[in-house]
């Protein structure tokens, strides 16, 4: 997708598909949660008051912001529908000609 001369591509930050696309016709949030993990650095708490520290693996559950937005540039371009999963790009697919 192109905006101001400038192509987005999968993995842009949404502030900067934003700043150069301009505010989206629709904007849609949800959350997903999924089941994750990471290796910690450092030490902390568990919940049970256990003390894990550096390269211990720690699973859980993670909130994932999903942020889908849609671009209608007009009856000559398509229409952009753009997916976003913690404020990255993952997804754009394109649909028919826009309405505007």
């Amino acid at each position: 997708m192109r905006c101001a001369n400038r192509m987005v591509e999968l993995g842009d930050p949404m502030y900067k598909v934003k700043q150069l696309c301009g505010a989206p016709d629709q904007e849609d949030v949800t959350v997903e949660y999924r089941i994750g993990s990471q290796v910690l650095r450092g030490c902390s708490k568990d919940q049970s008051g256990r003390i894990l520290c550096g390269g211990s693996e720690v699973r859980g559950v993670v909130e994932v912001p999903i942020h889908r937005l849609i671009y209608d540039f007009g009856r000559n371009r398509f229409v952009y529908h753009l997916l976003f999963e913690s404020s990255r790009l993952v997804a754009l697919d394109t649909g028919d000609y826009g309405v505007k």
